[in-house]
C-alpha cells in the first residue's frame, strides 16, 4: 500500500467533501508502475475507460473505467465500475474508487458503469451511476430495467460517505417515458465551485435518439442537486471554461465555435473551423485565453489552435489516427487525447 504523494499538494488527503466527510489518513492501492510504459512526446497513459479529466491544479487527472483492484461484480457478469486517479504524468494509480456493491436503490440491480465523474481539489467526487437488472447473474439488455442516478461522495470513505443527489435515467419498470427536454444523462462533468459543476446535459430515450441539450449547470444543495441548461449553450456537444473562468467556449452545429459568458447568455460567434467532408468538432479544452481545438474527418484527426484575444483559428496538426477527445492540461503543458486503445499523454503539442 501507498499514501497519497504529498507533493501533488491535494487536500485530498483531508476528504473534505460536501455533506459531510471524515479526516483520516488517505491509504491507496499500489499497483507498481511509476510512469509510463514507453515514455516519450507522445506516451499511452491508460489502457481503456472514459474520457479523463484534470483536477484543477493539472498535478493528476482520473477517469471512470473498470477496476483494477476487482475484476468481477459479486451479483453480474460485468467487470466492476470505477473511478481512478493518476499523476499528471502517467503511471500508476493512486487512488481508486470501486463500486463492488449492489445497488442501493433497487436491491436486484447492480452497478453496470460511471458514464461520468469528477473529482476536485477538496477530495469531493460526483459520479453519475448506471445501474442494470440482473437475471441469475446476466445483466439484461439495454434499456430495460436500467437506471441512472447522480451520486455524491468523497476520496476517503467513498462507500460508506454517499449521497443520492438526483435521479436521472430511469426504466425501472421496462416501459420509461421520456419527456423530450429532460435531463437524463450527463458527460464531461467538472467542478467550478465547491458545490457547482457543469456537464453536457443529454435527453436519453429509451426507444429513439439521445439528443445533447446544452452545457448544464448543477448546484449541490444539502438535499439534492438541480440541473438547469445555461442560456446560450443550447446543441453545445463540447465545453470549456475560458478566460480564467469568466466564459465558456462551445463547440454545436459541426464546425461552429462559440463564447458564452459563464453564467450563461447571448453566444458569441468565434471563427469557424474549415469544412472538409466528414469534418466536426469532437472537443475544446482552453487554458486563459487559447483554446485546442479536436475536429475528426473520415479517418484522420486534425489538431488547432484558437486564440480568443486575437480571434484566430490555426490548423497546428493532422494525425492519421482517430481521436476521442482532447483535454489540456491547467497548467498549459500536457494534453490528453484518446483513441481507440486508450489516453495518449502528449506534451508537445501545444506550443
Amino acid at each position: 500500500m501507498a499514501r497519497y504523494p504529498r507533493s501533488l499538494g491535494l487536500a485530498l488527503l483531508l476528504g473534505v467533501a460536501a455533506g459531510g466527510c471524515h479526516a483520516a489518513p488517505f491509504v491507496l492501492d499500489d499497483y507498481g508502475a511509476a510512469g509510463p510504459q514507453i515514455p516519450g512526446a507522445e506516451a499511452r497513459v491508460t489502457a481503456s475507460g472514459s474520457t479523463p479529466e484534470w483536477l484543477a491544479a493539472g498535478d493528476a487527472f482520473y477517469y471512470a473505467g473498470p477496476c483494477l483492484s476487482r475484476t468481477k461484480s459479486p451479483r453480474a457478469s460485468t467487470p466492476v465500475a470505477s473511478v481512478d486517479l493518476v499523476p499528471a504524468a502517467g503511471g500508476s494509480v493512486i487512488w481508486e474508487r470501486c463500486e463492488d456493491r449492489i445497488s442501493l436503490t433497487f436491491p436486484l440491480d447492480s452497478a453496470a458503469f460511471f458514464p461520468a465523474a469528477a473529482v476536485n481539489g477538496d477530495g469531493a467526487v460526483v459520479y453519475v451511476e448506471a445501474d442494470k437488472r440482473a437475471f441469475q447473474g446476466v445483466a439484461l439488455v439495454d434499456p430495460v430495467f436500467e437506471h441512472t442516478e447522480l451520486w455524491l461522495s468523497d476520496t476517503v470513505e467513498s462507500l460508506r460517505n454517499r449521497r443520492h443527489l438526483m435521479t436521472l435515467y430511469n426504466d425501472n419498470n421496462g416501459a420509461a417515458t421520456v419527456g423530450p427536454a429532460v435531463i437524463n444523462w450527463f458527460t464531461t462533468m467538472r467542478w467550478t465551485t465547491s458545490t457547482t459543476l457543469l456537464a453536457i446535459a443529454i435527453n436519453a430515450r429509451p426507444m429513439g435518439d439521445d439528443s445533447t441539450l446544452g452545457v448544464a449547470r448543477i448546484a449541490i444543495t444539502d438535499a439534492r442537486a438541480t440541473a438547469t441548461i445555461l442560456p446560450g449553450t443550447e446543441r453545445a456537444t463540447a465545453y470549456s471554461t475560458a478566460r480564467n473562468g469568466s466564459s465558456l467556449v462551445i463547440a454545436r452545429d459541426l464546425l461552429g465555435l462559440f463564447s458564452v459568458p459563464a453564467a450563461g447568455g447571448a453566444a458569441s460567434a468565434l471563427p469557424t473551423v474549415p469544412a472538409a467532408q466528414g469534418r466536426h468538432i469532437v472537443d475544446v479544452s482552453c487554458v486563459a485565453d487559447r483554446c485546442l481545438v479536436l475536429t475528426v474527418e473520415m479517418s484522420q484527426s486534425t489538431f488547432w489552435r484558437l486564440d480568443l484575444t486575437a480571434n484566430t483559428l490555426v490548423q497546428m496538426r493532422r494525425d492519421g489516427r482517430v481521436y476521442q477527445y482532447a483535454r489540456w492540461s491547467p497548467t498549459g503543458g500536457a494534453v490528453l487525447a484518446g483513441e481507440s486503445d486508450g489516453a495518449h499523454l502528449f506534451t508537445d503539442l501545444m506550443p
